[in-house]
């Protein structure tokens, strides 16, 4: 049905990938400090996602009910709470009013989507939008309350440290690790190389910016496909594969683009 159809599409906003492009183009095409600081808060809300996932177990509706195919369980609704994170935070870095129906909007239809298709129940999508304003909101009140502004050259190095001992705390998740290795080795290798690029401005084109986009999304791709069709998953070969990921996203391509422009001015001016 067309309806059908149309709700698949907007239930993909909720989606990792839309949300692992998004991040990578703002990290690289716009700033890298504010492409880190939305990864970082992304990436813990969904690591809490997948925790309370394994850990309640809930089931999801009737299959019967369902109009796309999922996986995994219920509680609380993923993309609820991924979508809410993302556009709620973007609202707070950037202090832009008009990013405030847009997030209302975004959140409000991808939380409906869920329930439309039948993957999930009213009370986990709404679960999953508190907690993800919970994560949107959390680190700017702790920032205020502390007055942590004047360290954040250590965040790097403390998310990593973070994301090295999420990982082992999931160890105790009833329901097994999930995503959690990808999540936290991902989290440990944009930390790495967001803090040898040392949090500065990329002196790049915005043509190459856009390029160097594309061959970061298609890497980052190509690797976990290639990863996946091997079938050699493990929980610490996932963490080692996901942090050379966020490395090579972090790092490694946008210091490939700065040297192109500094052996060659005018590419792409």
């Amino acid at each position: 049905m067309p309806q059908d159809v149309f709700w698949q599409l907007v239930s993909e906003l909720g989606d990792e990938r839309f949300y692992m492009l998004a991040l990578i183009l703002i990290y690289i095409a716009y700033s890298p400090r504010l492409g880190y600081r939305l990864s970082m808060i992304f990436l813990m809300s969904m690591w809490l996602n997948v925790a309370l996932k394994n850990t309640l177990q809930y089931p999801r509706p009737s299959s019967f009910m369902w109009k796309t195919e999922v996986s995994g369980y219920s509680f609380p609704s993923g993309h609820a709470q991924g979508v809410s994170t993302f556009w709620f935070r973007l609202l707070i870095e950037c202090r832009k009013l008009w990013i405030l129906p847009i997030a209302i909007l975004v959140t409000s239809l991808v939380s409906y989507s869920r329930i439309y298709l039948g993957v999930h129940y009213l009370h986990d999508v709404v679960a999953g939008v508190i907690l993800g304003l919970t994560f949107a909101i959390t680190p700017t009140l702790i920032g205020l309350r502390f007055k942590l502004t004047n360290l954040e050259s250590l965040l790097p190095k403390v998310i990593s440290i973070v994301a090295i001992m999420l990982l082992l705390i999931s160890s105790l998740i009833p329901g097994g690790y999930g995503d959690i290795p990808l999540i936290c080795g991902y989290m440990f290798g944009l930390s790495a190389g967001y803090d040898r690029l040392k949090y500065k401005s990329l002196k790049i084109s915005l043509c190459l910016r856009m390029i160097l986009v594309v061959i970061a999304f298609l890497t980052a791709y190509i690797i976990k496909m290639v990863y996946v069709g091997l079938s050699l998953r493990n929980v610490v070969l996932d963490f080692i594969v996901y942090s050379i990921v966020g490395f090579i996203i972090s790092y490694v391509i946008p210091t490939v683009g700065s040297y192109l422009l500094s052996i060659k001015p005018n590419l792409l001016r």
